[in-house]
């Protein structure tokens, strides 16, 4: 692999880890979609920080208060989503995998090409997840 590819994927999983990192809800989603994917569930971000998961069901409308401000962030996840959020998660993570593994063999045409598609694999999975998060940041 050449030195411009390298980098560019450095940079690319910095940004994943920061995501990830900086987002208790990202890293709550993540983390419940691939372990619980078949099943919709409330997520919770109180001003502490700390995420809460509430499977079963899905957020209500919040109910004006009166003035109150409500300070808890609330994401719902659904069946379908966490299914998607899930698989696109490992495929990203297998082919960060075998682009590592890939840069450890000897360099071939072959091995090349198998690189650049695992390459472009983990910059549109990598693409998809920040959409994904990002889709349900809007809601």
């Amino acid at each position: 692999m050449s030195e411009l590819t390298i980098a560019t994927l450095c940079v690319f999983v910095v940004l994943l880890i920061a995501v990830i990192a900086w987002s208790p809800l990202a890293r709550g989603m993540i983390r419940e979609s691939v372990a619980h994917p078949n099943e919709p569930c409330t997520l919770s971000e109180t001003p502490g920080r700390q995420v809460t998961v509430t499977r079963g069901k899905l957020p209500e409308k919040r109910q004006n208060t009166g003035g109150e401000e409500q300070y808890v962030k609330q994401v719902g996840t659904g069946q379908n989503f966490k299914y998607a959020m899930a698989a696109t998660f490992i495929i990203t993570l297998l082919c960060l995998i075998a682009i590592v593994a890939l840069a450890f063999v000897h360099s071939s045409d072959q091995v090349r090409s198998v690189s650049g598609t695992c390459e472009k694999g983990f910059i549109f999975g990598f693409s998809a997840l920040i959409g994904l998060i990002g889709g349900k940041a809007l809601n």
